[in-house]
Order: structure tokens, then sequence, then C-alpha cells
């Protein structure tokens, strides 16, 4: 843990029968005044090839039962705080707090600071531009910190990072009909919680979206050792293929230390 995190698929029935007539002795059919029939032209273009929905992986991960949520934040920021490479204790507000700077800036209440935050015991978040994703134990704020959206009952299930290098924080199902505004309201504040940096969506929406998910991180119910619980972190397959190359292609890993 970094120096300085907190420790807590045709249809049968449609066919239809063909019968085959035979010509009278003596007659003759009539020529057809149809031209000859041509063949169909062949396709320029080669077909599309299927859509493959990248973080399909993550399905059964985001299904497993998670600690309780002291536990969930305290060990999720440690996770962030070890893949960005800092962590810091300030103030927020009026609570002291740990954040994580993504961009160099370590003042929370600075109006260009971007990170991630935790307040002990009581919430996890991020903010940057004024804009606000808040999840505490018994609501989630999203939207401009002067006019953030609030909803109850939604469970923080995951939270990761995508390949736009952007935090993500994945929610129980249903969020969006939470928040006492339409749906259509919702979805602009999402929309501006990602320019800034930052996406919120429940774990169906992260399964059927086609923005890569490349690291997440769980606290879930089974633990190696219940008396010291940690954070899951599982890295998905595309993340894993560049490692992969370095260490097997040409000139792998293991040739050069022999």
């Amino acid at each position: 843990m970094a120096p300085g995190v907190p420790r807590p698929r045709p249809d049968a029935s449609s066919k239809r029968s063909i019968k085959r007539t035979t010509p009278a002795a003596g007659s003759a059919e009539k020529p057809s005044d149809s031209p000859p029939a041509t063949k169909p032209a062949e396709q320029s273009e080669p077909l599309a090839a299927p859509r493959v929905l990248p973080n399909l992986w993550l399905a059964s991960i985001l299904e497993q039962p998670a600690l309780p949520y002291e536990w969930f934040i305290w060990l999720v920021y440690g996770k962030i705080a070890e893949h960005l490479g800092n962590s810091d204790k300030a103030r927020f507000g009026q609570a002291e707090c740990w954040l994580v700077s993504i961009n160099g800036i370590q003042e929370p209440g600075h109006e260009d600071f971007k990170g991630v935050f935790l307040v002990e015991k009581h919430c996890l978040g991020f903010l940057s531009g004024g804009h606000a994703a808040r999840f505490e134990a018994g609501a989630t704020l999203l939207g401009p910190s002067k006019g953030l959206l609030r909803a109850t009952d939604v469970r923080l299930v995951a939270a990761g990072m995508d390949r736009g290098k952007r935090c993500v924080f994945i929610v129980s199902e249903g969020y969006r009909a939470k928040f006492g505004v339409p749906e259509q309201a919702v979805g602009e504040v999402l929309k501006g919680l990602k320019d800034k940096g930052v996406v919120v969506m429940s774990a169906r929406e992260a399964l059927a979206s086609m923005e890569p998910v490349d690291v997440v991180w769980t606290v879930p119910v089974e633990q190696v050792n219940p008396a010291e619980p940690q954070a899951l972190e599982s890295t998905s397959p595309a993340a894993q293929a560049p490692l992969a190359e370095t260490h097997h292609g040409d000139g792998d890993f293991a040739s050069q230390a022999a």
C-alpha cells in the first residue's frame, strides 16, 4: 500500500412445398420472354465483424457480495492510491480526509483539483472542476458541487480505471431512477462528470459498454484472511496482453536473464 494510505441464432413453419410438373406428350413449353437470370453481383465490401463487448470479464466479479461499506471505501481507496502513486492527508471542508491527486494539485479546495478523496468511515468520492461523485453509506451524490443530485439506496459495487484513464465507479442497478429528477437530467449530469474524468454506471451498463475498463477493485466478503481483509484487484485480459508480449515476445525477459 502506498505511503500515507489509511488502513481499516429459419422458421420451419414458413416453408412451402414445391410441386414439379411434367409437360404433356407432344407439347412444348413456350419460351420465356423474360431475360435470362443474371448472377447476383458479388459483395464489394466484407461484412462487419460482430461486435465484441470488452467488459464481459467483469460479470462474475461484480456479482460477489461485498464487505460492509466502511471497510469497502477504506480498502478501495488504498488500491486507488497504490495505482496512482500518491496519497496525502488534508482537510475537505470541515472534515479531515485522505486524497489522491491526479493532476498534481494537492488542495481539494482548489478550483483545479482533480482526484479521489476519502473521509474515513463516511464517504469515498471524486472531485474535478467543481463536479463531484460522492458515495456515502446511505446516499450517492452526483453533479456540480453547488447543485448535487442525491439518491438513497444506491450501493457502490466497485471502483476502477478505464482505457481512457478515467476513474470508474460501478453502482447498484436502477440508480438512475432514484434521484427524484427525470432520467434525462441524470444522464446530463453523468455526461458532465465523464467530461471531468469520472464514469459512474451500473454493473449492467458496464458490461454493455464499448469503452474498456482495464482494472477494477472490489472487497468481496470471502477473504483469504478474514482478520485482515483486502481489496481485490482484477485486470482485464486485454490490459494484461501488452505485459505478456513484453515478457514472452522476441527477446523475452527469461532469455535476457539467462
